[in-house]
This record gives structure tokens, sequence and C-alpha cells, in this order.
């Protein structure tokens, strides 16, 4: 059985090393990956008021998680959540997981007063189903990402 918990400090090791994985099978494969960063950047988000960091785990084993956080537009007040990172593993990739996770981070973030989430697909795998899967937990399209590599 499936179940989303807060990240510890405990995960930040296996978070950082899904983390890893993701960035190596995505387009960010061509970026350099630095694990001592990355691994102070997830712990900043564990102990964080405006950030948060979930895990999902399967019999004990973690097997995906979402860092996010919160934020303003430049021209608002109206607080809004937003997706650093989301990862599951392929083997576990039937929704189940993910959905939890997204539902978990939805309701950290309504209790924190947010009045909208943005998400993205910047990994550029399987676009087409996460855009359906985007959809099917009521996100609507809001634009396009764009990379030009200098």
């Amino acid at each position: 059985m499936i179940k989303v918990r807060e990240a510890t400090l405990a995960d930040v090791e296996t978070i950082v090393a899904l983390g890893k994985q993701l960035q190596q099978s995505s387009a960010y494969a061509n970026k350099n990956f630095n694990d001592s960063k990355a691994k102070s950047v997830v712990a900043m988000m564990v102990n964080s008021e405006t950030d948060n960091a979930l895990v999902a785990e399967d019999e004990g084993q973690i097997i995906g998680y979402f860092l996010g956080g919160l934020t303003y537009e430049w021209f608002s007040d109206d607080l809004l959540g937003f997706d650093y990172s989301v990862y599951v593993v392929p083997a576990k990739r039937d929704g189940r997981a993910a959905i939890k996770l997204f539902k978990a981070f939805e309701d950290w973030a309504k209790a924190k007063g947010v009045v909208a989430i943005h998400v993205g697909i910047t990994t550029n795998i399987n676009n087409e189903g996460n855009r359906r899967f985007y959809h099917f937990l009521g996100y609507q399209d809001g634009g396009r990402f764009f990379e030009k590599r200098l």
C-alpha cells in the first residue's frame, strides 16, 4: 500500500538519488548534477515553512517524491504553490503514488493559503501522458516552457 508522508532529514539521500535518476533520464541529462548542493537544498526544504518535501513509500521503500514551494507573482499578493521536482520510479508509475503525492501537496498548499498551484513538465519525459495526468487532477494548460542553451 502506497502512503505519502513529510520527508525527514533521514530521507534526503534517497530523494537526491531519485532526483539524480530523474536528471539522468530527462532533458536535464546535459546539465551538471551537484550531489552536495542537491542534498543541501533538499535538507533545507525538509525544515522550511515555505517549501515542502514529500515522499511516497510502498512497503517501506521510498518510490517517489514531490518537492514544492510557495511564491508570489511579481504583480500580486496571491500566494501560489509550485513544483520544483516530482518523480516516481518507473515501476510504480501507475498513477497511485503520483496522485497521492499531488493530493498531499495540494492539502499542504491550501492550508498555507495558496490560491493556485503551478506545475510543469520540463523533463521532456512522456509529455502527453503527463499532460493527461495533470488534466485528470484538474490542472489546466497554462503555457509553454522554452530553453535556449548558451
